[in-house]
């Protein structure tokens, strides 16, 4: 699957010695696969222009063990045969409560969410589909306030070609009270605490702030606060952190329940510690040789990314490998056969996932979908970047 939980044909699979490549349903079958394995995802990008290199796709699961594999490959936003472009959103305006649509959303069959703030500018998202089309789903209209989040919501159904232009039907969203008590590691600072509605792409939009940023240090901060609440989007409570002696970061989500009650309404929640890239040492480039480590909180997953850093400066997410360990060799890209140009520099850096079993956890319809929409319940570290160099 791409990274919004869209089927992915033709990607290339490999367990072991074992290889084959998905069918149009994204499906596919290895036999005698061992107990413990390795899967390997890898497709060529469809997104890069007619007449560049064409660019792979990557990712590895390491030490999996489940029979029915759901694998996301999170640096692929467009499937094969399709193609990525923006859907305008042309007029938004809604009926049953007076007051200025802040926020929006759009959800569709995959669970994809996209979401935005309305500030009278022309307002888009960006999907993967058919041109001048809109994939079937639901637009969101959230009216919001500063100290209370969202006051009124409501979604109307939307098959309409692109650009989308619609009137929601909103009503009072419930209140509800919400206790939050955060700690920090040591040597870094609670920074916000905010109820947001999470984008499939990573991003985030702020429906209720309850903690503005202070100067990092504080060794804990404990918020009531009361909000509004709908059905409409699933809603996180993000708690963030940052470390004074690196550019490393910390948070912990929380998802708020479709149904809540006073015993799902306090949170109180020890922030862990961001994961540390301890070789090569912070600053000093590696080639792809170079054995790679990293600090990491206990029983969490590492997810590595290594981006590919082009000549103009561009950033493009090439691999991604998850796994329990916090020591691993640079993979053999030849062997798995992703496409790069050699002699290339690959900016990495690590997310450790909290709250996950194995990654096999990953590897689940909810897994790491789950996470790069963050609705589930988890905590996530950022380590600063370091740099690794393919040999020619």
């Amino acid at each position: 699957m791409n990274r919004f939980g869209e089927p992915v044909s033709g990607a290339r699979v490999g367990i072991g010695t074992a290889s084959t490549v998905t069918d149009a349903q994204g499906k596919f079958t290895v036999p005698l696969v061992p107990q413990t394995y390795d899967a390997a995802v890898v497709v060529d990008d469809p997104a890069v222009p007619p007449g560049f290199p064409p660019v792979s796709r990557a990712v590895v699961y390491q030490q999996l063990t489940r029979r029915d594999p759901v694998l996301f490959v999170p640096g692929l936003a467009v499937q094969p045969g399709t193609g990525t472009h923006s859907t305008t959103l042309q007029s938004l305006s809604t009926s049953g409560l007076t007051g200025v649509p802040l926020l929006w959303a759009f959800t569709n069959a995959s669970g994809f969410v996209a979401a935005g703030v309305v500030t009278g500018a022309e307002m888009h998202f960006t999907w993967n589909g058919p041109p001048d089309a809109v994939n079937p789903g639901s637009l969101v209209a959230m009216i919001a306030s500063a100290p209370q989040g969202i006051t009124a919501s409501g979604s109307v159904p939307v098959t309409a070609a692109a650009p989308i232009s619609v009137t929601v039907p909103v009503t009072a969203a419930p209140t509800i009270t919400l206790s939050a008590t955060a700690r920090p590691p040591a040597g870094c600072g609670v920074v916000g605490l905010d109820v947001v509605i999470p984008a499939s792409d990573g991003t985030t939009v702020t429906a209720a702030r309850l903690f503005a940023p202070v100067v990092p240090g504080t060794s804990g901060v404990t918020v009531d606060s009361i909000i509004g609440f709908t059905n409409d989007v699933k809603l996180s409570l993000r708690i963030s952190t940052t470390c004074l002696s690196s550019s490393a970061t910390s948070s912990v989500a929380r998802r708020l329940p479709r149904r809540l009650s006073p015993s799902t309404t306090v949170f109180d929640v020890d922030v862990p510690a961001p994961p540390v890239i301890t070789s090569p040492a912070f600053g000093s480039p590696a080639s792809s040789a170079s054995p790679l480590a990293w600090t990491a909180p206990d029983g969490s997953i590492s997810v590595l990314h290594f981006d590919r850093l082009e000549s103009n400066g561009f950033i493009s997410r090439t691999l991604d490998l998850a796994t329990t360990s916090t020591s691993t060799a640079f993979p053999n890209l030849a062997a798995l056969g992703v496409k790069v140009v050699p002699g290339l520099s690959f900016v990495w850096r690590v997310e450790a996932w909290g709250g996950l079993t194995g990654t096999d956890a990953l590897a689940d319809t909810s897994g790491f979908g789950g996470l790069l929409a963050g609705t589930g319940n988890f905590s996530h570290g950022v380590s600063a970047s370091s740099s690794v160099t393919i040999s020619p």
